[in-house]
Order: structure tokens, then sequence, then C-alpha cells
């Protein structure tokens, strides 16, 4: 019979879900987002206006590919249309989150992250933050010090990993098509802790990266 072989995390670090820091626009500090209508140019921003979304959001994507962006809507006459802005997830080692209200516009799901802004991409993903720290629900989306999650020199995190159901956390392997498939013989010990840099979503659950195609699902398994 095969045995699981659980990996013990040698980096002990203190787990925190955010670490706050300062959020600076790429354009210009406390600039506000414009819409075709008002700008020829598309801009790319970190920051929007302050919303006080009930949920968080941050893009789906790989923290060392800096200028993936996600393009801003606006709702005119029933439709989602594209503002000619865009937001990026990441500044140097910082990602930024976004408060945000989950919504469905004809029939397709959708976050608003403004008094009329909205992100329709599937890149953009929920995040679980901590109930017991409150300040973190606090943040807007302009830029507080609060809405921007560290990132340690090599990822983001770490992140605390603890199976409810079992002796071990299984580790996945990311297949070609997009799904997860456990890799045997290859386990993580029980509330370690593991630096990650990458994150993907698949069949509503967030999975994060902690090793050359290894991955432990997030939604199942992180500490919260």
């Amino acid at each position: 019979m095969k045995k699981n072989i659980p990996i013990i995390a040698l980096t002990l670090m203190v787990l925190t879900n955010i670490d706050a820091v300062q959020g600076i626009n790429v354009q210009a500090a406390n600039n506000s987002v414009t819409t075709t209508s008002q700008s020829k140019h598309t801009t790319t921003f970190l920051n929007l206006p302050k919303y006080d979304g009930k949920d968080v959001v941050m893009m789906d994507g790989d923290p060392d590919t800096y200028g993936q962006t996600v393009g801003l809507y606006e709702l005119k006459n029933g439709q989602l249309s594209y503002t000619g802005n865009k937001i990026k997830q990441f500044n140097g080692h910082y990602a930024q989150l976004w408060k945000a209200d989950k919504t469905t516009i004809n029939g397709k799901t959708c976050w608003q992250v403004g008094k009329n802004l909205y992100l329709k991409s599937k890149r953009i993903v929920k995040v679980t933050v901590n109930e017991k720290d409150a300040q973190y629900r606090s943040f807007g989306n302009d830029g507080n010090k609060n809405n921007m999650a560290k990132l340690s020199d090599d990822g983001m995190g770490p992140i605390q990993v603890n199976n409810p159901n079992g002796n071990y956390v299984p580790i996945m392997s990311l297949q070609k098509d997009g799904s997860f498939t456990q890799l045997e013989n290859r386990s993580l010990a029980n509330d370690s802790l593991w630096k990650t840099n990458q994150i993907r979503k698949y069949n509503d659950n967030v999975y994060c990266r902690i090793a050359t195609n290894e991955w432990v699902n997030a939604t199942a398994y992180v500490v919260k």
C-alpha cells in the first residue's frame, strides 16, 4: 500500500490575511476613474472610487506578471459598456483588493466595484477575509491603507492549511485543460504554513500554488 508522506513546512511565519499598506494609483494619487465619454485614452488604475461592497475580490493571476489588467464597465440602457479604462492587480509586491457586490446583468455574473463601475471578467475571484480582523473590513477601493494584500518576496502569503476531516491536506496538479488532479504520495501537514505566488479559479474553488505544479485547494483547506 502506498503511503502518504506529509510535507512539513520549514518556515515559521505569523499568518495574516492582509498587511496594511498605503495604496497609490498607478497614474496619480487620488485620480478618479473616467469613462470613454470623458477621455479618449485608456487609463489603467490600481485604485477605484470609494465603494462599500459586502464582498472582497481580487484578480486571479500570477503576481510576477505585473502587466495583467481587467476592463472596467458601466451600465448604459441595461447593457454593460466598456469605459475604455482598466484596473491593475499588482504594484510591486503588493496585490490590490477591491470591495465589491456580486450581481447578475443580462444573465451574466459580474462584480460591482463602484457607483456605476463593474468587472465582468471570469478572472475576478472572491477573497475570504478573517472575520475577527474587523479593521480589514473598513477599507474602500480608493487606496486606503488597508485594501492591499502584502506579497512576500516570492509570493503572496503565507497561507495556513488544515483539513478538518483528515490528517493531511491533499496536493493537486494543474492539468492542461485547467482542471486539477490529486497527486499520489504527496500531502501537506495540517496547520502548516506555505508561501504562494499564484492563484487560479476552477469550478468555483480557488487554488494556491505552493511549488512547481503543486497546488492546494484554498477554498476547502486554507485556514480563514
